[in-house]
């Protein structure tokens, strides 16, 4: 099966921030039939969570943003933006630590998920 995946990081190397707070994902070809991905991209996003709070139409914007995109992992996520992005369609699924070892995990979820 073949995806992408935005991975939501401030650092470049690490799950390391809040769903709304994230400016920067990066995205992900990823082939789970041979367990390879590849970096194709770095997009630079406003953030949604600001001091008034956010709103759909700052989560539409996100949405639109990563639109080639199935999967989001991010570091943490609030409910109204898990429950928005799934809404259209992206899983959003949390997780931790490095990168590269996120997308390996992911990987192999969806192949077990798939046989």
């Amino acid at each position: 099966m073949k995806f992408k995946v935005a991975v939501g990081t401030e650092d470049g190397l690490n799950l390391d921030v809040h769903f709304g707070k994230c400016t920067r994902f990066k995205v992900f070809a990823v082939d789970t039939d041979i367990s390879e991905y590849s970096e194709e991209a770095v997009r630079t996003v406003d953030n949604v969570c600001k001091q008034c709070g956010h709103s759909d139409h700052d989560f539409g914007a996100l949405a639109d943003a990563l639109a080639d995109c199935k999967v989001i992992l991010i570091n943490r996520v609030g409910y109204p933006a898990r429950a928005f992005m799934e809404s259209r369609g992206f899983a959003v699924l949390p997780d931790d630590g490095g990168i590269d070892d996120a997308v390996k995990r992911l990987i192999g979820r969806m192949r077990d998920k798939n046989n």
